[in-house]
């Protein structure tokens, strides 16, 4: 059994007057071998939305909050590097 999988998944289409709306979602999943349990995390990529005459449309869904926590943490990484290499006083 792997320990990473990686998937896709549609949402149920949801019917909203002539439009038809569902969600598409990525899962990753980490099963390690020899501990019980793991780790899912689900996120929404797109929004469809397809009318009544067959017109198909895909909006994308962005994650600023992903975003922030990225851009935050490699900024505390260049942080942290820069201050060991920053010459000492005496």
């Amino acid at each position: 059994m792997p320990v990473f999988t990686y998937s896709e998944q549609v949402s149920q289409p949801i019917q909203a007057g002539r439009r038809q709306i569902s969600i598409l979602s990525r899962a990753l999943q980490i099963k390690p071998p020899f501990i019980s349990g793991g780790l899912v995390w689900n996120r929404p990529v797109k929004v469809r939305i397809q009318d009544a005459d067959g017109q198909t449309q895909l909006i994308p869904i962005v994650d600023v909050t992903l975003q922030v926590i990225a851009t935050l943490s490699i900024a505390s990484l260049v942080i942290f590097i820069l201050t060991l290499f920053r010459p000492r006083k005496s």
